[in-house]
């Protein structure tokens, strides 16, 4: 994952934990898919088409609270059939294939 990390890295698309350290390995937060999601929107320079609500019904971390309402925002959570309110738990596989499916429908395939 070294080339993939190091370009995300360098794009501050992620982050990691602090003092260079990544997980790969780790699970993933929905928070935090819905972080990296923004963070590559923002890099590509795509724009919602909707203003952005000031809170979310979602629980999450206060570092993430601005990326969950983005991606809410975007569609992105929208009739999976599964309670997924609480963002700082981790996401299935599942989750995150439906968050990906929409992101891709939303922003590469409208674009």
């Amino acid at each position: 994952y070294t080339d993939a990390i190091n370009w995300a890295s360098a794009t501050d698309i992620v982050k990691g934990y602090g003092n260079g350290k990544f997980g790969p390995e780790d699970a993933i937060t929905r928070e935090q898919i819905a972080v990296i999601f923004n963070r590559f929107a923002d890099y590509k320079g795509w724009e919602l088409d909707t203003e952005l609500p000031k809170d979310t019904e979602y629980k999450c971390s206060d570092w993430a609270k601005e990326n969950v309402i983005w991606a809410e925002a975007a569609g992105l959570f929208n009739n999976l059939g599964t309670d997924v309110s609480d963002m700082t738990e981790d996401a299935t596989r599942a989750e995150l294939a439906a968050f990906l499916g929409r992101f891709y429908v939303k922003f590469v395939v409208a674009k």
